[in-house]
C-alpha cells in the first residue's frame, strides 16, 4: 500500500509540474536570470521532474528533494546544485557540465543527471518551491513554481 501511494503522489507533483512549467514557461524575471542552468525534462517524459522523499513532509524534518535534469548527450554531469531558502520559499537551480573526455566518444543518448538536495522546513503550512532550469526543447530559461504543504 506505502508504494500506491507514492506512485500517487509521484503522479501528482508530475501533473502539477507539467500544468505548472505550462503555466509559467516564460516566468523568469529580468532581475533573476537562469543563465547556464541545467536542461529540464521535456514535456513528454515520463520521468517526474522533481521527486520528494518521503512524500509526506513534517515540519523540522529533513526531506530529500531530487531535481531531474538532462544533459544533452552522454558527455554531461552535474556541476553544482544551488539552493536558496528566504521569506518567499525554495529556489533551487541545477547547473550540469560538459564532461572532459578523452579518446573516448559521447553516446548519443539522452542522460538523465538528478540532483539531490536535502532541505529542511521548519514550520508547517504552505511553502512555495521554485525550480529554475532551461527548457529542453526551446533553450530558454523555465521556472517552476510549486506548492508545498508541511505538516505539523
Amino acid at each position: 500500500m506505502h508504494s500506491n501511494r507514492t506512485s500517487r503522489a509521484r503522479w501528482a507533483i508530475s501533473a502539477t509540474l507539467l500544468l505548472a512549467s505550462v503555466a509559467c514557461h516564460d516566468a523568469t524575471g529580468p532581475d533573476n536570470p537562469a543563465d547556464g542552468a541545467a536542461l529540464l525534462a521535456p514535456m513528454f517524459s515520463s520521468l517526474s521532474l522533481i521527486e520528494l522523499s518521503p512524500t509526506q513532509l513534517r515540519a523540522g524534518q529533513p526531506f530529500e528533494l531530487t531535481v531531474n535534469t538532462f544533459g544533452a548527450d552522454g558527455c554531461w554531469g552535474r556541476e553544482r546544485t544551488d539552493v536558496s531558502v528566504g521569506r518567499r520559499g525554495i529556489t533551487v537551480t541545477p547547473y550540469n557540465r560538459a564532461l572532459a573526455v578523452t579518446n573516448v566518444g559521447c553516446t548519443q543518448a539522452l542522460s538523465r543527471i538528478p540532483h539531490r538536495v536535502t532541505l529542511l522546513l521548519a514550520t508547517p503550512g504552505e511553502h512555495r518551491l521554485t525550480v529554475r532550469g532551461t527548457d529542453f526543447e526551446s533553450r530558454k530559461p523555465l521556472v517552476v513554481i510549486i506548492t508545498l504543504t508541511v505538516l505539523p
